[in-house]
């Protein structure tokens, strides 16, 4: 996981130089003729907004549509038996996984009981 994450901030520092040099090709013109250090941080505030919306979508939904990410999808409703060794009894169980890039949560249901995991 903390490699996971520490791909996400190097995806994220990227993200955020392209768009500050983006940001400023826009304003060239303005730059050139009256330089501020006041619309440089202006342009960092809008960059960073702007990146950290990027990155919570991908976070969140985008990384299972990327083919270079490497982490599995798991994101799914299981249902089936289960066999307890403690009564020799099947019992049917639901298993639903949420996923994002960086954390997974699985709930498993039956009859008797529920089990949560993070």
């Amino acid at each position: 996981m903390k490699e996971q994450f520490k791909m996400l901030l190097i995806k994220a520092i990227w993200i955020a130089i392209i768009l500050f040099s983006i940001r400023c090709l826009f304003s060239l013109d303005s730059l050139k003729d009256n330089f501020s250090i006041y619309d440089l941080v202006g342009y960092t505030g809008e960059v960073i907004s702007f990146t950290t919306v990027i990155i919570a979508l991908y976070e969140r939904w985008i990384w299972k549509f990327n083919p270079l990410e490497d982490t599995p999808v798991l994101y799914k409703n299981y249902i089936g038996t289960l066999f307890s060794g403690y009564d020799n009894i099947e019992r049917e169980a639901r298993l639903e996984i949420k996923q994002t890039l960086l954390s997974i949560q699985i709930l498993l249901i039956s009859g008797e009981s529920r089990s949560k995991s993070i």
